[in-house]
């Protein structure tokens, strides 16, 4: 082979070269592009349906809150085999003994809840038909018998966050302050000091 037929085929292969790497970059362009549209449509997607979850679960959390509003939550209620009516008459008479008129149709539900164990009484969800009785029976709450004892039905993610605030609770009675937890809507998670009562609120 002659130099000018290898300086033809050298120049084809050059060009051969050059043409496949535009090609390849076009390609690449194009493959990347439409990868990117449908990144950004799963993207915008995800989004959406993020929000909409979070939406939910504010919806949710609205609802087990309305729930458990009107709630009990009584410990140390002793197990005696008893169906619903005369369980209601028998938490009516432990709240009569402390004071406070109860009638048996303000009494709008109860039920046990966890596993039924020998060795321990299951606490019990009772729910009153107005907000004005719960906070009476809470407020009269030292008066119940020995080993029985009530608390408000909070849901289980305001449970843990009280149990965290606890801790700061036990710090600012240790300095000599006034302290207690608070429910309110928001579950705020931080001190507020409440300095016309000398005292510190954990909610």
């Amino acid at each position: 082979m002659d130099k000018s037929t290898e300086l033809l085929l050298s120049k084809l292969d050059d060009k051969l070269n050059q043409q496949t790497k535009i090609i390849t970059a076009s390609v690449t362009k194009c493959v990347m592009e439409a990868l990117d549209e449908k990144l950004k449509a799963i993207t915008e997607e995800n989004t959406q349906l993020k929000a909409r979850i979070s939406t939910l679960e504010q919806k949710i959390n609205v609802m087990d809150k309305e729930k458990r509003k009107y709630n009990l939550v009584f410990f140390g209620l002793k197990e005696l085999g008893k169906p619903e009516a005369e369980l209601v008459d028998y938490i009516k008479d432990i709240v009569i003994e402390t004071g406070i008129h109860l009638d048996s149709q303000e009494i709008s539900n109860v039920y046990r809840i966890g596993k039924k164990d020998t060795n321990k009484n299951r606490p019990v969800i009772v729910s009153v038909t107005s907000m004005w009785k719960k906070h009476i029976i809470l407020r009269n709450k030292n008066r119940f018998p020995p080993g029985i004892f009530i608390k408000e039905d909070f849901p289980k993610e305001i449970l843990e966050k009280r149990k965290q605030l606890q801790t700061q609770v036990i710090e600012e009675k240790k300095k000599g302050n006034v302290a207690y937890l608070k429910y309110d809507e928001e579950a705020n998670r931080q001190i507020q000091r409440q300095k016309k009562k000398g005292g510190v609120r954990l909610t």
